[in-house]
């Protein structure tokens, strides 16, 4: 496998294993903070999606830093 679809595949492993263990706790933020499920949500969508997009720099962050419930909250 080409050294750049490695990098890409071992990116998106990666960001799976950060969404899947971060996506329920930051609904429940955003939604305590908010009061509408389906705003919750997208915000929460909006956020990963944004992470994902800027996956080189937000992964070096630690955890409890500047992260998606941070950038979804209103």
């Amino acid at each position: 496998m080409p050294a750049r679809v490695w990098g890409v595949e071992r990116r998106r492993q990666e960001f799976t294993e950060f969404y899947t263990s971060a996506k329920d706790d930051c609904l429940r933020i955003v939604l305590v903070s908010v009061g509408d499920r389906q705003l919750a949500e997208d915000l929460v969508a909006e956020a990963f999606t944004r992470a994902w997009m800027s996956w080189r720099t937000v992964r070096d962050h630690p955890p409890g830093g500047r992260g998606p419930v941070t950038c979804a909250a209103p």
